[in-house]
């Protein structure tokens, strides 16, 4: 690649028009320096790269116990999550921390299309339609790797391998149990590999029921007084309700706001009613109305074929579908 100074060409025509010193019949030519620039792509293993490579096999995922895409990697230190929350809530993942769309996701090295509609920002995937069943291995280059993937590998890459060419059936099936939720995921599956040609076929079911805030002593209250710390409750979501004076005291209280008792109706009060309530509010948290864990019912399939033409010629194809609720 040769580089012009275009500044020099730029300013000739008018430098020719001042008066110099030197004949106007000489002629002065300024050679350009030549700049040759090469880029190259090797390929390298994960023990000769020069950068970061992690690589986590199924044996690792089954191990952690995680029973998402989205939980396992993020017990990654280099790896945070991001979530959206439109229709449903969606989660995709930054590496080190960058800004949305710096993180480059493969599923079987090829790129896929993210998520472009409603809340989700340009260059979202979500991790979630993805069984974690159907996974044989994930691997993170936390480095920049922009000059091989582009300019939305700024941060890194995560590439999530399929699970392909494998014989015989096999299935599992499991269930957790916790204080107020619970978790299923089974999967089955079945393969033949020949000679030349392979084929396979997986479907996979996980569910989830949710675990409302409300139902952990943790989050069931915002009244932290009983562990020793503050009350971070709020009157706007208290019940019962609290009253409140637009303009001074409330008739017949010394206060300009007032409690409704507890195990009251909340009709036919009288200041009486809020005597032993006066300068009180009945405070309440917005967590008593949200699911610390969501409830989820994912299905998958995945069916991968392949037929070797030639010794360097293949013809193979790759579905995932997933059904997410």
């Amino acid at each position: 690649m040769t580089i012009v100074r275009i500044c020099a060409a730029f300013l000739a025509p008018f430098l020719t028009g001042l008066p110099s010193a030197a004949s106007p019949q000489e002629a002065v030519t300024q050679q350009s320096e030549q700049i040759v620039v090469t880029g190259s792509r090797l390929g390298l293993s994960a023990e000769q790269s020069v950068q970061e490579l992690l690589i986590y096999d199924r044996t690792r995922i089954e191990q952690s116990g995680q029973s998402t895409v989205a939980d396992f990697l993020a017990t990654i230190p280099q790896v945070s999550l991001n979530s959206v929350e439109s229709t449903y809530i969606a989660t995709s993942v930054r590496l080190r921390g960058a800004v949305e769309g710096s993180t480059l996701i493969l599923i079987n090295g090829h790129r896929i299309n993210p998520v472009t509609g409603g809340a989700a920002p340009f260059g979202f995937f979500d991790l979630g339609v993805i069984p974690i069943s159907l996974i044989d291995r994930i691997e993170v280059l936390p480095n920049g790797s922009s000059a091989i993937y582009g300019g939305d590998a700024l941060a890194g890459v995560v590439n999530i391998v399929l699970r392909s060419d494998f014989s015989g059936v096999e299935g599992m099936a499991g269930y957790k149990l916790a204080n107020h939720t619970n978790e299923r995921v089974a999967y089955v599956g079945a393969g033949w590999k020949g000679r030349s040609a392979s084929v396979s076929m997986m479907l996979t079911y996980d569910g989830r029921n949710p675990l409302p805030d409300r139902d952990r002593a943790i989050t069931a209250s915002p009244d932290y007084r009983r562990f020793g710390g503050p009350n971070l409750g709020t009157p706007f979501f208290g019940t019962p309700a609290t009253i409140y004076s637009l303009s001074g005291n409330l008739p017949g209280l010394n206060s300009s706001f007032a409690a409704v008792p507890h195990g009251s109706p909340g009709v036919g009060l009288t200041p009486s009613s809020f005597a032993a309530t006066a300068g009180t509010a009945n405070t309440g948290s917005y967590t008593s109305y949200q699911d610390a864990l969501a409830q989820s019912d994912r299905g998958g399939l995945l069916v991968n074929g392949s037929y070797r033409i030639a010794n360097d010629m293949e013809l193979f194809t790759e579905v995932l579908a997933t059904k997410y609720e």
